[in-house]
């Protein structure tokens, strides 16, 4: 009987500590910049990143990019508009630069700060062996609690997005974006450095837009094709301004990430 009382309190116990994952909204302070950055993420693993005018979107376990050019609305898959940006920078004939010198980097625990009321383990990445490194060591808060680790990863589609073009072109791994992914991994991030700080963490249940493509995703030829014709306007552009002598004007904002609406 005592064993059955034990089983049953250590039973109640684990479903009180394993939550269902819920909808929920971080919203971030980027530095000194009057705009944020809002995170959206589903029960689901559905997730979507609103800053700055982009939009990343993750649904069904597939990444979108929602932009626009001078067309309109372009939805392309992250993997499609990576291997149309690596082809077309091949096809140019631009070679990835030569690595520059870098130090090996390490991620190193240093202690605990709470932001927007959440715990978080404070990390620094630096350089080993104390050597000096290229803009100094970041430090950043990650939230490790199990009930935001799916907030953790949907912010590495940001990180993603932002290192794409490097990869598909052949550039090869920048050592610290290597350790800023590894650092990420490890829960929700707080604070990254003085660029990117929460400010609050909701928890609501989302409407069935709030992850709708604005219309169907490019296949890669078209996509291939509507890339083309925006470098091309914005090359026309930039010969025109040269044989004028004068300002050359705002060029076609080819991919141009935009809200999702």
């Amino acid at each position: 009987m005592m064993r059955i009382r034990f089983a049953v309190a250590g039973a109640l116990l684990l479903a009180a500590c394993s939550k269902s994952p819920e909808d929920a909204t971080a919203t971030y302070k980027l530095g000194g910049q009057s705009a944020g950055m809002t995170l959206k993420v589903a029960a689901n693993g559905d997730a979507r990143i609103d800053m700055m005018g982009n939009t990343l979107i993750r649904k069904d376990g597939v990444d979108y990019l929602v932009g626009k050019d001078s067309q309109g609305t372009v939805v392309a898959k992250i993997d499609d508009l990576g291997q149309v940006i690596g082809t077309a920078m091949k096809e140019s004939g631009a070679k990835p630069p030569a690595p520059p010198q870098q130090p090996d980097y390490e991620l190193a625990k240093t202690g605990t700060e709470t932001i927007a009321n959440l715990p978080g383990e404070l990390w620094k990445l630096r350089a080993k062996g104390g050597a000096p490194a290229p803009g100094g060591e970041l430090d950043a808060v990650i939230a490790t609690d199990p009930a935001y680790k799916q907030m953790g990863k949907a912010m590495l589609l940001q990180t993603r997005m932002m290192t794409l073009g490097m990869r598909e072109s052949g550039q090869p791994e920048n050592k610290v974006d290597k350790k800023v992914e590894e650092l990420m991994s490890k829960g929700l991030v707080l604070r990254m450095g003085q660029g990117v700080t929460l400010e609050k963490v909701e928890k609501a249940k989302f409407d069935a837009d709030t992850f709708k493509l604005p219309a169907a995703a490019l296949g890669r030829d078209a996509l291939t094709a509507r890339f083309k014709a925006e470098r091309d306007k914005m090359e026309a552009a930039q010969k025109a301004a040269a044989a004028q002598g004068g300002q050359m004007p705002a060029p076609p904002a080819a991919l141009k990430a935009t809200p999702a609406k």
